[in-house]
């Protein structure tokens, strides 16, 4: 195998040699037959003898790689097919741009003949010049030696491109060396350094002065530009670098296209040298279109939008500057570049083709070369223009836009550096009644209302004036005298320096809003006190109800516990009922009071951890009797988590546990079953209280939470429609939820949750307990007290004295009022004060801090008592020094059991 490459690689340097050496003679045949026409002016046999000359000189020079001569051989043999084509004789610009094209064609043989190089067909040998590429991606290599920047870059072009990175020149050069990449992008300082080294053009014996530079640099000064110019750059780009456009730039290296090709019109009605120009711009990748009827200009622009046109100075019926003037008449067409073509040198001709709006003048005959780099450079300039110019057409218009948006909905102005009106809108004059004549050479203080002081003022002017935004709300003052209301924006307009050079203020008309915040601080100002009043109603009708119940179940419990008076069973029914009565028009006045509270957020919660089961059976305890009576039996599968605990106010919590209970057994079977059961979940805890009674159906659930609503079928029941409305209300205060599921004939199943406790709560005293029912006052006492009690209300004075009077060994001392306590407190010297919250000349609360002043008195526990049965209260009490809070109605066993376990604490 390696033999026949040999013997490949000899005949083919044979055929090089042999080619070489007849180039001359083919050069003189075309040269002998071009002269022998040209003194005919016509022969198409050797016209066509001589384009087959031209085709075969190309088609043998292109497999040794001498592209040149190809090419020159290529323009001249399809210039004389296009004039062959038209078969007529040649005219003078035909005949000298053949002359130039068969100079050109020997010029570049004589470079082959003085040039000693080997055939290199790319079949079995790569050409050195052919870069090294994955795919069908392009060998890119970045060189950076200053600034940070390839990093970034490199980032951006990977996905593209395949890139290497280099951080020194030595292992550049080593890279070049191996393989050539499609783009080399470097600093300028880079290029200084190669070109003090004599280097950049050679690196290990290999040319790359074909290879486009990219340059990049920190700053954009003629230094520097004039470092990238010298050093061949293809073009240069300041940081921050636009990855898009360098991705495109290199592209457009790569391929030798453009992403958008130059779109070119030729007009002339010379259709060879037309179509020769055609070819050979079509051949740099330009677009190109041919008019040759000068008629059809302005209709063939309008269709293909050129960037240039190349025209021909001599047109039929019309002059070249006369179309130019007409084309320049379209102000679309502005930014169309034109080049004039003419076959004779008429300075005065190409200084009114200039003049005419023309842009370039070259003469017949021309270089293909210099047609291409005449046009190229042409529509590059010409299109960086337009595109600057649609953009700035496109901010116009878009400027335009956002300014006519903007008036449609701001109030405008505009004042210059010194205050003084230059621009308002057409909304300022009509919301201050001035016309626009009234108001520009004005100031704003034309618009003064007076509202605002001149610290005010001084503080807008300092902040524009440093070039910052200013915003605030002004009140100005119409031509009729009227007020209205603004919320300003004023922005400064910087110019290059940094400085303001004109205030643009940008308001919004705020008049009804602040007449609507306004009322609305008047509407806040009357809910906060009818708030305050039902506040107010509230506490005095919790006092004022509660008051006559302490005597009415005070007394109903002496009767029922008499052992002085025994009464008859029938008396005793009586007494019962008094007293279930009282306790019930005390949970209906306490879940009444409780709801209000709450829709008045007078309400609050403490919530503490709760240990569950131990709560549920206290919670059940209170039940009991209730269901014993209707043959219920209460199932307390939630024994079983015995570890659960919750966060939530243990008072309101047994609120709703009891209500919800007390329903179980009301609203169930006789006999029946409530079963009691707790769900856990991550950070949730679910109580479930299902009964086996009726159920509800789906349409009556929806109302069950709304209060004072009952079922139909419950009417018959006692109750006001108030413990469920409540409990949910209840509950969502403490972070819960409640809701319920029911099964009409079956069962219903009221469930609540509520959060999981961090850890179990080991004293339970934090809840509190309390019940209904009548029972036996505590023995009376083994040791001898003196009770000193301060109350106004005869009723409350006569059942403090009967309890104590049962008990044995209490002496009572009473006062009406807190001064005259404080006299008999003070030659008494009690055991104990007792002293109501509501008295004629103070209040409990100012009672005790004067006791407190006592210093003989301090020792002594005072106890507050008060209908006022709030958890405010209680805590107010507390922290001012009343040992305990008896809230009225009084519980007499409790009351009994405060009063000896003081007794008994001062005794000990």
């Amino acid at each position: 195998m390696e033999d026949l490459n040999l013997i490949l690689q000899d005949r083919l340097t044979s055929i090089y040699k042999d080619f070489i050496q007849n180039l001359g003679c083919r050069i003189t045949e075309i040269r002998e037959i071009w002269l022998d026409i040209r003194e005919r002016r016509s022969d198409s046999a050797a016209l066509t003898r001589l384009k087959r000359l031209a085709h075969d000189l190309a088609s043998c020079s292109a497999p040794f790689n001498l592209f040149l001569l190809a090419d020159k051989a290529h323009k001249l043999e399809n210039f004389l097919a296009y004039s062959c084509a038209e078969n007529r004789p040649l005219s003078d610009v035909h005949l000298r741009q053949i002359d130039l094209l068969i100079d050109n064609l020997e010029t570049a043989a004589l470079d082959t003949n003085n040039t000693v190089r080997q055939p290199k067909p790319r079949r079995w040998e790569p050409a050195a010049i052919v870069p090294d590429v994955v795919g069908d991606m392009s060998l890119v290599y970045i060189l950076q030696t200053g600034f940070q920047w390839a990093e970034s870059l490199f980032a951006q072009l990977q996905s593209t491109f395949q890139v290497r990175t280099f951080y020194d020149h030595e292992s550049f050069t080593a890279a070049v060396s191996e393989n050539y990449p499609k783009i080399i992008i470097t600093d300028v300082e880079l290029a200084a350094h190669q070109s003090d080294k004599n280097q950049k053009d050679n690196f290990n014996g290999r040319d790359i002065s074909h290879i486009p530079v990219i340059f990049i640099a920190r700053e954009n000064d003629i230094t520097r530009r004039l470092l990238a110019v010298r050093s061949g750059a293809a073009c240069f780009y300041t940081l921050p670098l636009d990855a898009g456009k360098i991705i495109d730039k290199i592209q457009n290296l790569t391929t030798g296209i453009p992403k958008n090709p130059f779109r070119i019109m030729v007009i002339d009605d010379d259709i060879p040298m037309a179509r020769f120009y055609a070819m050979v711009l079509s051949q740099e990748g330009m677009d190109v279109t041919l008019v040759n009827n000068p008629a059809l200009t302005l209709e063939k622009i309008d269709n293909y939008r050129p960037e240039l046109i190349l025209m021909n100075s001599s047109l039929p019926g019309i002059t070249a500057p006369e179309l130019t003037r007409i084309i320049r008449q379209e102000e679309n067409f502005a930014g169309i570049a034109v080049i004039f073509l003419s076959g004779e040198i008429n300075y005065v001709k190409q200084l009114e083709a200039i003049n005419s709006g023309g842009d370039d003048f070259l003469c017949l005959p021309i270089e293909p070369e210099h047609l291409v780099a005449t046009i190229s450079s042409r529509v590059s300039r010409a299109r960086t223009l337009n595109t600057m110019n649609n953009n700035l057409l496109t901010a116009l218009r878009e400027l335009g836009n956002q300014q006519f948006a903007l008036d449609q909905h701001a109030i405008v102005s505009i004042t210059n550096i010194n205050g003084t009106i230059i621009y308002v809108n057409e909304k300022l004059c009509e919301i201050s009644g001035y016309t626009r004549s009234e108001l520009l050479g004005k100031d704003h203080r034309i618009l003064s209302s007076g509202m605002h002081d001149s610290e005010f003022f001084r503080n807008m002017w300092s902040t524009i004036s440093a070039g910052k935004v200013w915003q605030s709300e002004i009140c100005n003052r119409k031509k009729n005298g009227e007020l209205y209301w603004m919320d300003v924006t004023i922005v400064p307009f910087i110019d290059k320096q940094q400085r303001p050079y004109q205030f643009v203020s940008i308001n919004s008309d705020i008049t009804a809003k602040k007449f609507t915040e306004r009322d609305l601080l008047e509407a806040r100002d009357i809910a906060i006190n009818a708030n305050q009043a039902k506040s107010e109603f509230l506490s005095k009708m919790s006092h004022e109800l509660r008051t006559p119940l302490n005597a009415v179940l005070g007394f109903s419990q002496l009767l029922a516990t008499s052992k002085e008076h025994v009464l008859p069973d029938t008396q005793l029914q009586y007494i019962n009922e008094i007293h279930n009565a009282g306790n019930h028009l005390l949970n209906l006045i306490n879940e009444v009071l409780d709801l209000s509270r709450i829709e008045s957020d007078q309400l609050i919660t403490e919530s503490v951890n709760i240990p569950l089961p131990a709560f549920l059976d206290e919670c059940i305890a209170l039940i009991r009797p209730l269901a014993n009576q209707k043959r219920i039996d209460i199932s307390l599968p939630y024994r079983s988590n015995n570890e659960v605990s919750v966060y939530a106010d243990p008072l309101r919590l047994k609120q709703v546990m009891v209500n919800l209970l007390s329903n179980a057994v009301k609203y169930n079977s006789s006999p029946g079953t409530i079963t009691v059961r707790i769900l856990e979940n991550s950070d949730k805890i679910i109580i479930e209280v299902s009964d086996t009674g009726a159920g509800i159906r789906p349409d009556q659930i929806k109302t069950l939470f709304q209060p004072f609503t009952r079922l139909p079928q419950h009417k018959k029941i006692e109750g006001v429609g108030i413990g469920l409305a409540l409990s949910k209300r209840l509950i969502e205060l403490m972070g819960g939820r409640i809701g319920v599921r029911s099964s009409v004939g079956k069962q219903t199943t009221f469930w609540v949750e509520i959060s999981k406790a961090d850890r179990i709560l080991q004293d339970v005293n934090a809840l509190i307990t309390g019940g209904a029912a009548i029972q036996h006052p505590v023995s009376a006492y083994e040791a001898s007290a003196t009770l000193l009690y301060i109350e106004d209300n005869e009723a409350n004075l006569l059942l403090v004295r009967e309890l104590l009077a049962a008990q044995g060994n209490i002496s009572l001392l009473h006062s009406y009022t807190v001064r005259s306590g404080i006299e008999l407190a003070l030659a008494n010297k009690p055991d104990i004060i007792l002293m109501d919250l509501e008295l004629p000349d103070m209040s409990g609360f100012e009672g005790i801090n004067i006791l407190q002043q006592e210093q003989s008195l301090q020792a002594v526990p005072v106890i507050a008592i008060s209908a006022y049965a709030n958890r405010e209260n209680i805590q107010l009490a507390r922290q001012l020094g009343f040992a305990e809070y008896i809230s009225k109605p009084i519980d007499i066993n409790s009351f009994l059991a405060t009063i000896n376990n003081l007794v008994n604490h001062k005794i000990n």
